[in-house]
């Protein structure tokens, strides 16, 4: 469950003050601008995933805690020399259906994933509907990368217009976006440049629960 009552940038500022660390020391560290921490911790914008766990090192905080509030604030003692595993935050539902529009649904939980990710632009989403069925099914949690290049026959994440999105597999024809579903029960969906759509990233890993 998560804790409602801190946001990730209160936890941020309490984490810099208990290390005895000023914001531009902060922001050396990790490689922005300093007014960029005092923007975190008022809320005022969010870190991507790749500044989350840059800001976790920093500080030498527990990632699950800065993302969530939940468990100890120190970091954990290293379990993963065998199997190393990096940790990604899930945002929210990302719709296998038609166009939706998810509001703010800030993170979720965390995920781990293959240390390979590790400095990477990465994150996670949650599928919503079955129109990228039998591919990627209701609730499977998928790793999105914006480091990716998007090309044809990839299963992209597509923020259209007025903020929906969607997530489908893209073809290009001429200036047209297609966003094609697996399922063939569903309608592909058409965008012309003047439509605005933008590709947010590319799904490179899924993750389905069995039970």
């Amino acid at each position: 469950m998560r804790d409602k009552g801190e946001t990730i940038g209160a936890r941020i500022k309490r984490a810099r003050e208990h290390r005895g660390m000023s914001q531009l020391r902060l922001a050396r560290q990790i490689g922005v601008p300093f007014q960029r921490i005092s923007e975190w911790e008022r809320g005022l914008v969010s870190p991507s995933a790749r500044y989350l766990k840059a800001i976790a090192d920093s500080l030498s905080v527990s990632l699950d805690w800065l993302l969530s509030g939940m468990g100890p604030m120190e970091r954990p003692e290293r379990s993963d020399a065998i199997f190393p595993v990096h940790q990604v935050p899930v945002y929210g539902t990302v719709p296998g259906g038609p166009p939706y529009d998810p509001g703010d649904p800030g993170v979720m939980e965390v995920i781990g994933v293959p240390a390979e990710y590790s400095g990477r632009d990465v994150f996670g989403l949650v599928v919503k509907g079955d129109s990228m069925s039998p591919t990627l099914v209701d609730g499977d949690r998928v790793l999105v990368a914006r480091d990716i290049r998007p090309r044809d026959g990839l299963i992209v994440v597509v923020k259209m217009n007025q903020g929906e999105y969607t997530v489908k597999r893209m073809r290009r024809q001429g200036d047209l976006l297609i966003l094609m579903p697996d399922n063939p029960n569903f309608q592909p969906i058409v965008l012309a440049p003047d439509d605005e759509g933008e590709i947010v990233g590319v799904v490179v890993e899924v993750i389905r629960r069995l039970l």
